[in-house]
């Protein structure tokens, strides 16, 4: 199958050549999935506080088929999750959307950015591994990607060339995988 192409750096295209931005982490690729998934419910008109704790605490990409995976081998459970995150990330791609712009909109009427945030976050740290590895797998697309970009850059820029490497990168020996 032909690799979809994935947005997970928030950049303008080269043509204008804008500074390439950081890719994002592992955790930041789950809580902008989670995110898409709670202002998709808000979009239907589903504002409440059960929904979005519903969507937060729910198995990444199986919220709208929470029976199939009864059905299915875990292989093609984790085949449909990684192709329901990216769809839904590349469907909201912030570089199309508002999703990620500076007046953002609250996340629900019945909880607080807190409230969300930590909800975010707990589900993030009790995450099962094949979850994180769908994650960590979208980061490190995110990385190469942003190699890619920043060599484009400094190709057009030799006066104002980029390091390929960001600050707080993860190195090989400190990448933090959960093993089990």
């Amino acid at each position: 199958t032909t690799p979809l192409f994935f947005p997970l750096l928030l950049c303008v295209s080269t043509i204008n050549m804008k500074r390439p931005d950081y890719p994002l982490s592992a955790y930041n690729c789950f809580h902008r999935f989670k995110r898409c998934k709670i202002l998709g419910a808000r979009k239907n008109g589903d504002n409440s506080a059960e929904t979005i704790t519903r969507l937060i605490a729910g198995m990444p990409g199986l919220e709208e088929y929470p029976s199939i995976a009864n059905s299915m081998s875990p292989q093609q459970v984790d085949d449909l999750r990684r192709t329901v995150i990216r769809s839904t990330i590349q469907e909201n791609d912030p570089d199309k959307d508002d999703i990620h712009n500076s007046k953002r909109k609250p996340v629900g009427n019945s909880l607080s950015f807190v409230e969300v945030n930590n909800l975010m976050f707990a589900s993030w740290t009790s995450a099962d591994d094949s979850t994180r590895n769908i994650f960590e797998d979208l980061a490190e697309e995110g990385r190469r990607m942003y190699g890619k970009r920043v060599a484009e850059y400094n190709k057009a820029h030799p006066t104002n060339m980029m390091k390929t490497s960001w600050p707080g990168e993860p190195t090989n020996d400190s990448k933090r995988r959960r093993v089990v």
